[in-house]
Formats: C-alpha cells, structure tokens, sequence
C-alpha cells in the first residue's frame, strides 16, 4: 500500500492528542474486531498504530517476552490486576502469568518452547503476524499436554498441594486452571468478544447488534459459561449500573429470587467481585497513604455501585446474596472509619500555632495538614454515601466536631492575625491559610470567598497596629 507510512503517521499523530484512557479504549475496540484487518488493509495500519503507542516502544523489549504477551493474548479480557480472596471464577490475576508461563516452559513441554524461541531469535524484524503464528502454534500444543499434565498430576491424594506449591501457591493454581478454560473455550468466547461494543454503557446495551440478544444467545448455546460472559462485560462496563441494567434486561426480572433462578445469576457474582476490588482498592490506597483525589473517588465508586444495584435490582429480605452483601458493607465502613475518626484532631494540630513557632518562622505543620486535609476529603465522601455504610453515628458526630473545631479556631486565627506583628504575623497568616483550605473543602467557596476577605482586612488591621 504506497501511502501505508502516512496514513500510520497520521493515525499516530490522532492517538498521541487522545488521554492513555482514550487510547486504551479505542485499542479494545480495534482489537475486537481485528478479524477485520485481512480484509482491510488500512483497519491493521490503524490496529497497529494503536498497538505501537499503548504499548510503547517494543524494540529493546526481549523477544522472549514479546511472545509471552501474544500468547496470553486470548485470556486479555478476563485479566485482573489484584487477587483478591475469595477467588472469583474467570477472572485471572496477571502476576499469575509469571508463575504459569515458567511451568509450561520449564515442567509441560520445554520441547515446543525452545524451537519456537529459536525460530522468533532468527526473525530480522518482528511483526504481530508472526507473533500471533508461533504463539498460536505454541498454545495449541501445551494446552492439551497442560490438561494431562494437571490430570496426572491429581491422581494422588498429594498431588494438588505439589503443583500448587511449583507454581507459587493454590491461587495460581486456580488461576492456571481458568486459563486452560480460556484456551479451550477460546472460538466461541471470541465470537461473543466480537459481538459486544469495546465499551458498554447503559445507553448502548439495545442498540442494533443488541449486546443483550449477543449475551443471551452465548448463554442458549454454552449455559455453563456464562460466568465468563458476565467477566467479558464488567470488562467493558463504562459504569457500574451496565451489569445490574443488563441482569434484569437478561433475566426479565428485576426480582431478586427470579435473578438467583435464572442462568444469569453469576452476573451478580462478578458484580459483587468488582464491588470488593473497589474496597480493596480503597483499602491498600489507605494502607500506603495513596493520593487524596484516589480515596475520595474509590469511597464515590463504592457509593456507586451499592446504589446501582439498590435502584435496579428489587433486593427482598430474602436477598441470597445478602450475607456477602453486608459482610462487603461491614468491610468498607471499617476502613473508612479508621481514616475519618481522626479528622477532628487533624484540624486542631493543623490550625495550632505550636510553641517556638514564631520564632523558628518554619511554616505551618505541614503533616498535620496533610492529615486534616486527607481525612476531610474522606469524610465529605462517607457523608455522600453514609446510607451504604454502617457507620452513620460516626460520620454525622465527626462531620459536626469538625465543622466546630474548624470553624472556631480559623475564627481565633483570624483574631490573632489582626493583633499580630512580625513574624507572628507571617506565623498567623499561615495557619489562617490552612483554615481557608480545609473551610473551602467542608463549607465550600462561597464560604472560602468570606474567609479570605477576612483575613485581608485582618492583614490591614494588623499593618495599622505595627504602625
């Protein structure tokens, strides 16, 4: 194709203005209907162009490695980046795939695995095309050596325990026995791959090419795989209303019980393993003292999907999923609680001129600060979402200490600033800062807008004073 290099320009230049976000979307969707790319040139200049830039550049990557990727290539969509307990069927930790391709490589057939590295060392350049063509070679001869290999394996009461110790533990072996599933499984979880939008939004969920009709006619045809068909969509939900919209669509029912009954209930299942990887999220954030912003929008995301499935699932008293439900909710609201119960404290040491602070002339404490600030923003989140948590006594008595701790002392701030002289007065303007900065994120700008009038004309006052 003569104009092959501009039109990959071209399409590199588009991708290069689009967020990472964007531009990992968009390759989901290229990569879903790559099957397109024989029959289009200019779709697999496009597809790889797109590859190019979300990967980065791959020439100093080890070709070994290289193969590696396209060879769990067919397992990209059930793919989780933390493994959580309890292990949720279909979906496979990534730092598994370590521990597995080192067992095919090493103890399944080392046989295949070296022509097939030998072969990729001999390639003067390397292209996705011959990639997919050793990977797929590869993966067709271990997967069913693989399977004997397990079976074997499991026919003496040690047996399990050993394999589980080779590979690094008994999650990974779980997690080794979901991706044998997936290569064996690997046509049709293709073809409803093929079906679904790269992105699925409530809206979207009717449109022509119906994503419902393309679930429930995967379900008709394997019943026994539909849990993968409900990971494959929590992939691309856009929002956590598109699993719970798409069950009672699925189900024709918004009742519970009917939902339980149906062969769509593992949708539930997986909804419930996205709602605690959110808790978990919230909880390492919160354990390594991630960014504020992150806490803040990991207590909204909970708050969202514990509303998502309340407004469109009919939950009765009778709820099955209800034990797991409240055990989720006990969970994130002893985490939250440790973060906020604190945020009074955090004020009072943030807003308090300590001894020799004048005349060190240091700033304010900057830590205490970060913590007032921190547990504020966590607790104007819990507030916002306190009817899905256990701890609404907790957050209403902290919520009203807080606004009086800081109402109060920003006021004896600004009282001592108008008096102050000196580096005092530096000193006093500092903390009356912080006041501002913590008043804005509790009472919001109109009322940050009066403070800082304030502490202008407490400025005036205190100039006047030292005159």
């Amino acid at each position: 194709m003569a104009n092959a290099r501009a039109v990959s320009h071209k399409v590199k230049a588009y991708l290069e203005a689009l967020s990472p976000e964007a531009c990992s979307m968009l390759l989901r969707g290229l990569e879903a209907g790559k099957h397109r790319s024989d029959a289009d040139p200019q779709y697999a200049i496009i597809l790889n162009a797109a590859r190019a830039l979300a990967r980065g550049d791959e020439s100093d990557v080890p070709r070994k490695n290289l193969l590696r990727r396209v060879f769990f290539n067919p397992a990209s969509a059930f793919l989780g980046s933390d493994p959580l307990p309890p292990k949720q069927k279909s979906v496979i930790a990534r730092s598994s795939l370590d521990a597995i391709w080192t067992w095919f490589e090493r103890d399944v057939l080392p046989s295949a695995f070296e022509p097939a590295l030998s072969t990729l060392e001999q390639v003067d350049e390397i292209d996705e095309k011959i990639l997919a063509e050793l990977a797929t070679a590869l993966r067709n001869e271990v997967t069913p050596v693989a399977h004997q290999h397990i079976t074997d394996i499991w026919q003496s009461p040690e047996g399990r325990q050993r394999l589980a110790a080779q590979l690094g533990g008994e999650r990974v072996l779980e997690d080794l026995v979901d991706l044998l599933e997936v290569f064996e499984r690997r046509e049709h979880l293709d073809g409803l791959q093929n079906s679904l939008p790269a992105v699925l939004d409530v809206a979207n969920l009717d449109d022509d090419g119906s994503p419902i009709a393309a679930v429930q006619r995967f379900i008709a045809a394997h019943p026994d795989d539909a849990t993968w068909a409900a990971v494959m969509v929590a992939t691309r939900a856009l929002t956590p209303r598109v699993i719970p919209v798409m069950v009672v669509k699925l189900a024709g029912s918004d009742k519970i019980k009917n939902i339980w009954n149906s062969p769509f209930k593992s949708f539930i299942d997986v909804f419930m393993h996205e709602l605690e990887r959110q808790i978990e999220v919230y909880r390492h954030l919160a354990i390594s003292r991630g960014e504020i912003s992150e806490l803040a929008q990991c207590i909204q995301r909970y708050h969202d999907f514990m509303r998502a499935l309340e407004v469109e699932i009919d939950l009765d008293a009778a709820n099955p999923w209800q034990e797991r439900m409240t055990e989720l909710v006990r969970h994130m609201s002893a985490a939250i609680s440790d973060q906020i119960k604190q945020t009074p404290g955090d004020i009072r040491r943030a807003l308090r001129l300590a001894n020799g602070y004048a005349e060190a002339a240091g700033g304010p404490d900057t830590h205490a600060m970060a913590d007032a600030e921190r547990g504020l923003r966590q607790l104007k989140a819990a507030r916002d979402a306190v009817d899905d948590l256990a701890i609404n006594e907790l957050v209403s008595n902290c919520w009203r200490t807080c606004e009086q701790t800081l109402e109060i002392l920003t006021a004896n701030a600004i009282d001592s600033l108008k008096t102050a002289t000196g580096e005092e007065c530096a000193a006093w303007g500092d903390i009356v800062d912080c006041g501002i900065c913590l008043s804005e994120i509790m009472f919001g700008e109109d009322y940050a807008v009066l403070l800082r009038r304030s502490r202008h004309n407490a400025v005036n006052a205190s100039k006047a004073e030292s005159a």
